[in-house]
This record gives structure tokens, sequence and C-alpha cells, in this order.
């Protein structure tokens, strides 16, 4: 799946906590390389709309809009 992100996600991500940024990023390796891993539990979170989230750990995740094969992350 190809992944993007926006200004407002990395604006985010430098505001989150270091040790969240490096959950961040071993969760972007694991979802490149899977994106329907078990443990990032990616899933529609609306029922009508393309938004999807996948877990950083047990307080973040990560929301994005699916298209066909690509998501974009906010």
């Amino acid at each position: 799946m190809i992944s993007h992100t926006t200004k407002s996600f990395w604006k985010l991500h430098r505001a989150s906590p270091t040790r969240v940024q490096r959950q961040a990023k071993a969760a972007y390796v694991r979802f490149h390389n899977d994106p329907y891993q078990a443990g990032l539990q990616f899933k529609q979170v609306h029922e009508i709309k393309p938004i999807y989230s996948a877990h950083i750990n047990r307080d973040y995740r990560v929301i994005g809009v699916k298209n066909d094969d690509e998501i974009v992350w906010f």
C-alpha cells in the first residue's frame, strides 16, 4: 500500500514525545511490510467514509483516508 502524509501529520509527530515518535517509525515499517499485521489493528473507523486507523501504541493511533491502494495519514 502506498502511504503519504500531510503537513499537519508531521507537525503532530514532532510535537509527540520522543518515545511515541520511535514507536510511530516502527509502526510505519510494520505497515509498509504488511498493513494488515495484527498488532497494527489497521481498520476502517467510519461506516461510510474510507477513514482508517492503525495503532502506534496503546494510547496513540494514526488516522488516514484510504483510496484504493493508497492512504494519506493526517
